[in-house]
């Protein structure tokens, strides 16, 4: 919608809109990232060894990016 409206105003909505959920990803993805990283140095992590960390209130959307890291 955001790309084919002509209404400036709407794709004004529309895009901070977008931008808002993005910064709200981007917080949740932060506090997974340091709560995995604090769980594995927690874990003494030896480098011979995979480290799997997980919680349940861990949102999907974002573990795949928060593992690639």
């Amino acid at each position: 919608e955001l790309l084919v409206t002509d209404n400036a105003d709407m794709a004004e909505a529309i895009a901070e809109e977008l931008n808002e959920t993005n910064r709200e990803r981007q917080e949740l993805e932060r506090n997974i990232h340091e709560l995995a990283r604090i769980d594995v140095a927690n874990q003494g992590h030896k480098a011979d060894y995979v480290t799997v960390v997980a919680a349940e209130d861990w949102h999907p959307g974002v573990i795949g990016i928060v593992a690639s890291r």
